[in-house]
């Protein structure tokens, strides 16, 4: 499952760079991943038979032993 979560990145981060949706499907349309952009960051989501399973949620990485992300909107 990992491999394909990172296949699937691979694949989608690109295209959310030119386009400010890109969805993906599974061969009988019933499980579908949609990545989107908004205000500049990148969210996904995940719904099957339409419902949603994963509600949007912004995606990103944790890296071990890494500070936490600065976060721009914790100044505000």
């Amino acid at each position: 499952m990992k491999c394909l979560g990172t296949t699937l990145l691979t694949v989608l981060i690109p295209w959310s760079l030119a386009t400010s949706q890109v969805r993906v499907a599974s061969p009988d349309g019933r499980n579908v991943v949609l990545v989107e952009t908004h205000e500049g960051k990148l969210y996904y989501m995940v719904q099957r038979d339409g419902h949603p399973l994963l509600t949007p949620s912004m995606l990103g990485f944790d890296f071990r032993g890494a500070p936490p992300p600065f976060l721009f909107d914790s100044m505000a």
